[in-house]
């Protein structure tokens, strides 16, 4: 793929949206690329929905005069933009866990341990009189031991996969 080619057929018709352009050489200067390659990038773009246009029925034969009303979509547009635009903002997923949600989620953990009860009930308590600064730290070391196991992580989402399919 030429992803020169690409970024400037997105790039050109970014500049005329939300209007589609009737054919491609009225933004692309087709003499500057083979053929064969603006075929590509173009059947590439498309099947990434990054763009649109039409093509009308020519026996399988390749002709730029057949290919009709181009234009960019929106995630075409947002490709062109460093932070990924509105695309990147809706597939974010984000997880907020405020004081008393991250205070209960440690407790249970701790009620699943096999420590004794004496054991138990004391670290749920330091856990209930933790201040919120405290719970920071925990959540950050949490977090960090977290990312230290990551070579379990296929076997962990295996046994999560297997407990929801029984």
């Amino acid at each position: 793929m030429n992803k020169e080619l690409n970024n400037e057929i997105l790039s050109k018709l970014s500049s005329s949206f939300p209007n589609t352009i009737t054919y491609i050489n009225d933004v692309l200067d087709i003499s500057l690329y083979e053929s064969k390659d603006i075929f590509r990038s173009l059947a590439y773009l498309k099947e990434h929905s990054l763009i649109t246009y039409k093509v009308c029925d020519t026996l399988g034969q390749h002709s730029f005069d057949d290919m009709l009303s181009f234009a960019i979509t929106s995630k075409g547009l947002d490709t062109l933009l460093e932070d990924g635009g509105l695309s990147a903002e809706l597939n974010t997923v984000t997880l907020k866990l405020d004081e008393e949600s991250l205070k209960a989620l440690l407790m249970l953990r701790i009620n699943d341990t096999e420590m004794n009860l004496t054991q138990k009930q004391r670290i749920q308590e330091a856990i209930k009189d933790m201040p919120a600064e405290s719970l920071r730290v925990v959540y950050a070391k949490i977090l960090g031991a977290a990312f230290d196991s990551l070579p379990l992580l296929p076997v962990l989402l295996m046994q999560v996969i297997s407990t929801m399919n029984s």
